[in-house]
């Protein structure tokens, strides 16, 4: 069984070694608490760290050549978008097979957009430990879905968007990425209405009554 998880720390910027002889300061806190959290559930993670090492794509192409890869996680922040964007297509153009979930900043800040990508198939948002390792169990045991996975957003195989996880079987449709771009989504009459009730009258939207933060609003 596919057990393996590449974590990828994309460097600040496609540029970021260029001036540069020695790497900067720090380590990849968030990812090896990931990696952590995976080995303890059963998976092998494996982590290269764009900010630590120069020769990163090299690093990443051979381990692309690891035939037990379940899926690649790659963190990066908006400053390191360019950087992001080249290890996705490398590994797009060496392994189409795998699922690529961005998470970090950029995609704790938005997920519509890193989802509406074709560089991505699904981006996690804030803490990735819990996440990770439930993306691990579907895919390692076949299932390309994630409803009811709190964090994660990601392209249904009928392109439509739901407002959240706890929405699996769409009843609360508010477009279609296949046909549309998310800007046109998320400013759309439905989007636009869902939020307002939202603000206005959540206690009536059957789906936030499933949700743990259900009224706290109200207690606070």
């Amino acid at each position: 069984m596919k057990n393996t998880v590449l974590l990828i720390n994309a460097p600040q910027g496609a540029n970021y070694w260029d001036n540069r002889d020695e790497p900067g300061l720090g380590i990849p806190i968030g990812l090896l608490s990931i990696a952590s959290n995976l080995k303890a559930n059963g998976f092998k993670p494996v982590i290269v760290d764009g900010m630590l090492d120069r020769d990163y794509m090299k690093r990443i192409e051979k381990e692309l050549e690891n035939q037990e890869l379940l899926w690649i996680g790659l963190s990066s922040m908006t400053s390191g978008l360019g950087a992001a964007k080249n290890v996705s297509t490398l590994a797009r153009a060496k392994r189409p097979d795998l699922f690529i979930v961005w998470g970090g900043f950029h995609s704790t800040l938005f997920p519509e957009s890193v989802v509406s990508s074709s560089l991505a198939d699904a981006a996690v948002f804030g803490d990735g430990e819990v996440p990770a390792v439930e993306i691990s169990r579907r895919l390692a045991a076949g299932r390309m879905d994630f409803d009811g996975v709190g964090q994660v957003a990601y392209k249904g195989k009928d392109g439509n968007v739901v407002p959240c996880c706890r929405d699996p079987k769409g009843k609360n449709i508010m477009g279609n990425i296949l046909e549309q771009d998310m800007d046109e989504i998320w400013n759309g009459e439905k989007f636009r209405s869902f939020r307002s009730q939202l603000l206005r009258d959540k206690e009536s939207l059957e789906i936030c009554g499933l949700c743990s933060g259900f009224g706290v609003s109200r207690i606070l």
